[in-house]
């Protein structure tokens, strides 16, 4: 049931001694600690034994598992540490921290002025006086109420997920959203952390009859105007987010500050005291200067529209000279006679090559046709000539002759204009090289 640390005899004379420390495993029900004894023992309910003493001559004493309903009796200078309670758990008038892994039920903590760390399934209220030094971290699944008596140096943070915090302490909040909550009352030299899942928290001074002060959706912190020497702080909201404002009058000395938006869900570095995001301060002698996160974006702003305003205005200059020597030397009537004068170019050059290649056709059959002649020069010819009688049903005759007639007629304009319509056929293929030729000679 028990192990233990041996010490060798005569040797505590010589050194200091230490804390006493019990560790307990697993509880398997209900389970209490209450100091004050003289000695250390352990009371387990439903068993023949009423007492179950614990020798307390060792520095650590370790029990494995423990059954239900058992009571752990320790004297003022004795550290308990236990791993799991199975069920409900309560501290009562302990000197020394107290420290629980895990507690599936409630969890009640009477007069423990060293401080509680625990992870509670259920709700939690914790009754004690704060020593210094003292340190209370208590995560739960439901309600939290925290209610302290006596001078008061601590800092709080307390945090729900989703429920609200409720304070009856004349905290000195430094950061505070409905579901958020740092303060410190005096020195702040004990610390309290308290966070629950589903359930509320509450914060309460046992002799104070202040009013109290709710974090909901109306009201986000528990000082949203306060006054304390000269200096105000304000804390508001709108929609989702949350802003805050100072002002700060000393002799000699004014400041005034704000911040935000926050949201809901921002970590914002919860716990942590923040800086303002923009301010002005004002010192005798010194004058009045700006400062914080917001001054810089509005400069960088300022340079960064300064820069693109300047960009665009240069542009559009740029591009309005050009705009305007564009339209100004713009000749519509010149850029009709280019291309006239393009398409005659064209033409020309096209007739110039339809010769060259009608004159090396020529010179070809010319060159073929003179070896034959000298070989027939011995021979005589006699030239027979025939009476041409037109046929009324040859196209090509029908067509030249009247080509030919009405050339004679026409105009020199008119011919260049038939001599166009001929290429112009020739190009799209309507009519082959040979035709082309014979009409451009009849036009001829």
């Amino acid at each position: 049931m028990t192990s233990r640390d041996e010490q060798v005899p005569g040797e505590q004379s010589g050194r200091t001694a230490q804390r006493r420390r019990i560790e307990i495993g697993i509880v398997e029900g209900d389970a209490m600690i209450v100091g004050g004894a003289s000695q250390v023992f352990l009371r387990v309910h439903d068993t023949s034994s009423v007492e179950d003493i614990v020798e307390n001559d060792h520095t650590v004493v370790r029990i494995a598992r423990l059954p239900g309903k058992s009571e752990l009796h320790i004297p003022s200078d004795v550290e308990v540490r236990v791993h799991e309670i199975a069920g409900n758990g309560q501290v009562l008038h302990v000197s020394e921290r107290v420290q629980i892994g895990k507690v599936k039920g409630n969890f009640i903590v009477v007069d423990a002025p060293r401080g509680v760390v625990a992870e509670v399934g259920g709700d939690v209220v914790l009754d004690t006086s704060l020593g210094a030094d003292a340190e209370y971290v208590v995560r739960a699944n439901a309600n939290v109420t925290f209610r302290t008596n006596g001078e008061i140096n601590a800092r709080f943070v307390a945090q729900t997920s989703r429920g609200e915090i409720l304070t009856r302490l004349p905290l000195m909040v430094e950061r505070g959203r409905r579901r958020n909550l740092v303060g410190v009352i005096g020195h702040g030299d004990a610390t309290v952390t308290l966070r629950s899942m589903y359930g509320n928290i509450a914060i309460i001074a046992a002799d104070s009859d202040e009013r109290e002060y709710t974090m909901n959706k109306e009201s986000t912190s528990d000082n949203k105007e306060r006054e304390r020497e000269g200096a105000r702080r304000w804390e508001g909201g709108f929609g989702k987010h949350r802003f805050r404002a100072g002002w700060e009058r000393e002799p000699g000395y004014a400041q005034f500050f704000f911040q935000g938006p926050f949201v809901e869900d921002d970590p914002d570095g919860f716990g942590i005291p923040y800086s303002p995001d923009f301010g002005f301060e004002w010192e005798r002698g010194r004058g009045a200067r700006a400062y914080g996160e917001y001054e810089e974006r509005w400069e960088d702003m300022r340079e960064k529209t300064e820069r693109a305003a300047r960009k665009a205005a240069e542009h559009a200059k740029r591009y309005a000279r050009r705009a305007t020597r564009h339209m100004r030397d713009m000749d519509w009537e010149a850029v009709e006679r280019e291309v006239l004068a393009a398409v005659e170019k064209a033409m020309g050059e096209l007739e110039e090559t339809l010769a060259n290649i009608r004159r090396n056709w020529n010179k070809r059959q010319e060159q073929s046709e003179s070896p034959a002649q000298e070989q027939r020069s011995k021979a005589q010819r006699v030239r027979v000539e025939y009476d041409k009688v037109d046929d009324p049903l040859d196209e090509d005759v029908a067509t030249s002759s009247t080509v030919t007639s009405s050339s004679r007629s026409l105009s020199r304009e008119e011919r260049d204009a038939q001599r166009r319509v001929i290429l112009e056929e020739l190009r799209t293929g309507a009519i082959s090289l040979e035709e082309a030729e014979r009409r451009i000679n009849d036009l001829d």
